[in-house]
């Protein structure tokens, strides 16, 4: 007599072990920064906030509805604040965008990649804000849907509901202070030296940023970033410290991360000089 088919799949299931059903069920723990495709950010665009980090005037032209302009010269000013960007700081430089703590901030530019798309979202990421997409395609993705529309000039002003300071925790691990760092890198960490564009013959320890803006794979394949890493002697387990121009490393932390890697961003924060006295 044969079983019937619910006995035979409970009887497999006892039969799997334990390894291989704890697997299937795995949940792939949360990234620092996640990519975001356009046909969830339409349709949950009224429960995010979204920020254009795009030149202002670009913004005043066209935009993606209900999102905020953010300068991005702001944000690079906010981490001058020594010893390490101030949450407070970061978030003044946001301007209107009417941050609050049950809503996730998409971040976009121009295309994917942008020039600091992985740069803000390190920077945010790092002063607390809980979750943090950039948006796959850019504003150019947007812009092919007509349907979608755009709208130009500057939003009404909502009444702002702000993320406190008080409430953000700076996360330490997306970030190595220089000047903590022995001349070789820590154990359980390796440099990664991250080179401008259009850089060629790269050494051990070497990335070129164009190396990782293909955007066919940026955040989607981390097989390719793997071999990548391994090319160039490093060991993708470890976790890696990139050095270089803050925002090349921004895009090439956003491509590790965003693929499950460990990094940090070596950066050397410095405060403002003292103002002169005034005469």
């Amino acid at each position: 007599m044969n079983p019937r088919p619910g006995v035979l799949l409970v009887l497999l299931a006892i039969s799997l072990p334990p390894a291989v059903v704890a697997a299937q069920t795995a949940v792939r723990p949360p990234r620092e920064v996640e990519l975001l495709e356009l046909d969830i950010l339409r349709q949950d665009l009224a429960l995010l906030t979204v920020l254009d980090i795009r030149p202002f005037q670009v913004y005043l032209k066209g935009h993606i509805p209900r999102s905020f302009p953010v300068d991005v010269a702001r944000l690079q000013e906010a981490v001058l604040s020594g010893p390490a960007p101030e949450p407070e700081r970061v978030l003044q430089a946001l301007g209107d965008a009417p941050l609050r703590p049950d809503r996730p901030v998409v971040i976009y530019d121009l295309s994917l990649p942008g020039r600091n798309d992985g740069w803000v979202a390190w920077l945010l990421s790092y002063a607390g804000v809980e979750t943090v997409n950039v948006l796959d395609g850019g504003f150019e993705a947007w812009n092919r849907r007509k349907a979608l529309g755009v709208f130009s000039g500057y939003p009404l002003p909502m009444a702002r509901m702000a993320l406190r300071a008080e409430g953000l925790t700076p996360r330490l691990h997306l970030r190595a202070d220089p000047a903590r760092l022995p001349g070789e890198a820590p154990d359980g960490a390796a440099f990664v030296t991250v080179m401008p564009a259009g850089s060629q013959d790269l050494s051990a320890g070497q990335i070129a940023v164009q190396e990782v803006l293909d955007e066919r794979r940026f955040f989607l394949y981390p097989s390719h970033l793997e071999t990548l890493l391994k090319s160039r002697g490093l060991d993708p387990e470890k976790r890696l410290l990139l050095k270089g121009e803050p925002a090349d490393m921004g895009l090439v932390w956003a491509a590790l991360v965003g693929n499950g890697f460990k990094a940090a961003i070596v950066m050397e924060v410095t405060a403002p000089s003292p103002q002169p006295p005034a005469p």
